[in-house]
């Protein structure tokens, strides 16, 4: 198993998220990624994820997995830190209002003119090129604050 730290720009000076994701398995074409707690305050799924990496890890050790599973038990970070009176708020972010879970970029019209050329009848081939366009796409998005970071994706 292998663990990621994806730092979110700076909300201020005295803030900063990051995103923690968990890698079991072995990198390649085939991938599953599971995240939850998008809306901050929805924890049942964060609780399975919790639940699920010991068993991934067995797994792991065992070499059962093909391919790699990619856990993000925690999707919100900024949302898990609000909390209003003793209350868990995590569905709307306090700075600007938005929704944790809507605003996402619709990347497909910008990712079929990029490909128009490239793809074939290979599939392996295939879903290399697109998760490198997409990769290619959403370093291009400019991510000013922390909520920014979190709607296109900033790791694999």
């Amino acid at each position: 198993m292998r663990t990621e730290q994806h730092p979110l720009p700076a909300g201020s000076s005295n803030c900063h998220y990051s995103l923690t994701s968990f890698h079991y398995g072995q990198p390649g074409v085939q991938k599953v990624y599971l995240q939850a707690s998008l809306h901050a305050d929805e924890l049942p799924g964060m609780l399975v994820l919790h639940h699920l990496r010991p068993l991934l890890a067995q797994a792991e050790a065992e070499g059962r997995l093909q391919g790699e599973i990619v856990v993000v038990p925690v999707a919100n970070p900024i949302g898990l830190g609000q909390t209003f009176m003793h209350d868990q708020m995590g569905r709307f972010d306090f700075a600007s209002g938005a929704n944790f879970n809507r605003g996402f970029p619709d990347l497909s019209e910008d990712l079929i003119t990029l490909l128009a050329d490239s793809l074939s009848d290979d599939a392996q081939h295939n879903v290399r090129s697109i998760r490198a366009g997409i990769r290619q796409l959403l370093d291009r998005a400019e991510c000013r604050t922390p909520l920014d970071a979190t709607r296109p994706g900033t790791f694999p």
